[in-house]
């Protein structure tokens, strides 16, 4: 369960509750006391300004000032509450201004782009350690005097690899060839040198 879900279901914000417009919630202070606050939805053209902003900053406060009212909008009041109330609050506030299924929506796309541009920055770096061992072999070639069909091992690699024998960030193994051919990952069959 990520964040989102955790500080929704903390709060118990439903998608009845962003149908009112509103949500009664129980926040605790640092001081181990307990309020409860009620959270307003703000008006739909304030929403995309308040969470651009939001977006920006970081700043929960942000988002959950204008839901509030009265007393709870002071900066004393934001003050005494505990880090993980404040956080809860703004998850709710989010939550009500796009509706439970949107905010779900928006943190699986932001999950899968995490993960996508993890996957990108493996290859890459699976692709840069390639050519590092492509050029490690060609120079242990050189120096060795060894033939185009001469193929090397690791360890003879070892001394003309700068910090080490490579691996492959996402757990393949790579495999040396011949000094007239290239190196290869088991994993990332479309990052092999001189393709």
């Amino acid at each position: 369960m990520n964040i989102v879900e955790l500080g929704l279901r903390a709060l118990g914000v439903t998608d009845a509750d962003v149908q009112n417009g509103f949500k009664d919630a129980e926040v605790q202070l640092q001081d181990g006391s307990k309020r409860t606050v009620r959270l307003s939805a703000v008006a739909p053209s304030l929403r995309e300004p308040l969470l651009r902003r939001y977006a920006t900053t970081g700043d929960t406060r942000t988002v959950v000032r204008p839901m509030l009212s009265g007393e709870f909008t002071t900066d004393d009041f934001l003050d005494s509450l505990a880090p993980w109330s404040l956080a809860q609050l703004s998850t709710a506030a989010v939550g009500l201004c796009f509706g439970v299924e949107q905010l779900r929506s928006l943190v699986n796309h932001g999950a899968r782009m995490f993960l996508e541009e993890t996957a990108q920055s493996e290859r890459r770096a699976c692709a840069n350690q390639l050519q590092m061992l492509d050029q490690a072999t060609q120079q242990w070639a050189f120096e060795k005097g060894k033939r185009a069909s001469d193929a090397p091992t690791m360890l003879d690699l070892a001394e003309f690899l700068f910090g080490g024998i490579p691996h492959c960030p996402s757990g393949g193994s790579y495999s040396l060839s011949r000094v007239d051919g290239h190196p290869h990952c088991s994993v990332h069959t479309e990052s092999q040198t001189g393709n």
